[in-house]
């Protein structure tokens, strides 16, 4: 089952989370530094502006504190600088504002409830950022407009908003990016190795770069190749094998024959020999069914495709068998009433049909039903062997196919392991393959041929 997401995808998201977490944590303290920065310059700027009017009102002259204030507070007029001495002698207040109460240090005012504009402006301030002072003349207090200072909050957060925002759409992006193209060159590993599991030996990585996911791909290039090269060892010594004891065994089966024959030697002697001849037989058999298998497996035997009338196969096939059954087993046949033409090689193709009903035949307790099936589709060709008995587990069908494989239940039946190998070679060199399916009971082996020709 494919998972929803990939360890590449899944990496690419964590890492994209990580950096928002990042870059939000370095916005916060960024903004906080930022924010207390521009505070701190103005209550410096406020301070310094009411610790000079203190500065003056500290000579004593009361006329010159006057004029100083209203002069710093006309010198802007749209009400962000307030500036206001109040006489101790007398309580007026000079200025442009009047403040309620007495303050004195740092304060936040508030338009209307704290302070108040003698002159209306236009657009005035919500709330002013104040320092006041008091001096023997009075108190004086002098505030800057703070709306600058969330004005600038807010384009900062707004700045920092649209930067996070569009480095996390990007870095996401990049990381998709990044994790898609691993994963389309895991993918290429993965096909590979399950093209080699499946039987393909040919199928590598190739070259992937300097990475090390580049590196992994020729190491595993390098292990397939020493696999397939032992493989092929190994299939070279069994093939070897098969063909110089082939000789040996039918000078030896030359000299014991006339002894199983002869009236000199006791009944019991020929009964040993016979069975002698018998299990030279079974051997010769086998050395020639690897062989075949070896032929096919190494491209060796050439096709010779020719449109055939897989019906009238099956037909011939049918006609064989039931000839010999005896009562231990029945075949019947289940194909198209219209002939349906295959470009196949019919010797190949019977070979591989009559291999499928000896199985059933030498495996299945008798009597067992057989039935030859052949139906057309969009995909291809399907040409069936299935019979009623015991059947194969699932876990052991994909390993039946291998060369020498027999399961347990038949190991008390002759036969050499090759039958179903040289099905599933038979239907490769056709481009096809072989599937093993429940009947319940028992098999159904259906070999799959391609709409196209084979070699195509």
């Amino acid at each position: 089952m494919k998972l929803p997401f990939s360890s590449s995808i899944r990496l690419a998201l964590a890492i994209s989370a990580l950096f928002v977490l990042l870059a939000l944590l370095a916005g916060a303290v960024t903004y906080g530094l930022q924010t207390r920065a521009m505070s701190v310059q103005l209550a410096e700027d406020v301070r310094g502006l009411a610790n000079g009017l203190a500065q003056i009102a500290s000579q004593g002259d009361r006329q010159d504190l006057t004029e100083q204030t209203m002069a710093l507070s006309g010198s802007v007029g749209d009400g962000s600088l307030i500036a206001v001495f109040t006489d101790a002698k007398s309580g007026e207040s000079f200025g442009n504002a009047t403040v309620a109460g007495t303050l004195i240090g740092p304060r936040e005012l508030a338009m209307g409830r704290d302070v108040k504009l003698k002159q209306p402006v236009d657009d005035p301030p919500d709330s002013y950022f104040a320092y006041g002072v008091a001096t023997p003349l009075g108190d004086v207090l002098v505030g800057k407009d703070d709306g600058p200072l969330i004005d600038n909050q807010r384009i900062l957060l707004r700045t920092m908003g649209w930067g996070l925002g569009l480095a996390l759409v990007l870095a996401i992006l990049l990381a998709l990016v990044i994790a898609r193209f691993n994963e389309h060159r895991i993918a290429r590993i993965g096909r590979a190795l399950d093209g080699v599991g499946g039987g393909d030996f040919g199928e590598r990585v190739g070259p992937m770069g300097n990475d090390d996911l580049g590196h992994l791909a020729s190491v595993v290039d390098h292990t397939l190749d020493r696999l397939v090269s032992g493989i092929e060892a190994i299939r070279q010594v069994s093939t070897d094998v098969a063909h110089d004891l082939r000789a040996p065994l039918g000078r030896l089966r030359i000299r014991l024959e006339p002894l199983a024959l002869s009236p000199e030697l006791p009944h019991q002697a020929r009964m040993e020999i016979g069975s002698a001849l018998a299990d030279i037989d079974a051997i010769s058999a086998t050395f020639a069914a690897i062989l075949r298998l070896a032929r096919l497996e190494s491209g060796a035997v050439k096709l010779f495709p020719e449109d055939t009338d897989l019906d009238q196969v099956l037909r011939e096939v049918c006609e064989l068998f039931s000839s010999t059954a005896e009562g231990h087993y029945s075949i019947t046949l289940d194909v198209p009433t219209n002939p349906l033409p295959y470009p196949c090689d019919r010797e190949l193709l019977t070979q591989a049909v009559v291999n499928l009903v000896h199985n059933s035949v030498r495996h299945c307790p008798a009597p067992v039903h057989i039935v030859l099936g052949l139906k057309s589709g969009v995909s291809g060709v399907v040409v069936s062997v299935t019979d009623d008995g015991p059947g194969i587990p699932v876990p052991d069908r994909e390993r039946v196919l291998n060369r020498f494989v027999r399961l347990d239940s038949s190991r008390s039946t002759p036969g050499t392991g090759l039958g179903l190998s040289l099905v599933a070679a038979i239907a490769e060199l056709h481009g096809g393959r072989v599937e093993l399916i429940d009947n319940h009971p028992g098999l159904r082996v259906e070999i799959m041929l391609p709409t196209r020709r084979p070699g195509e």
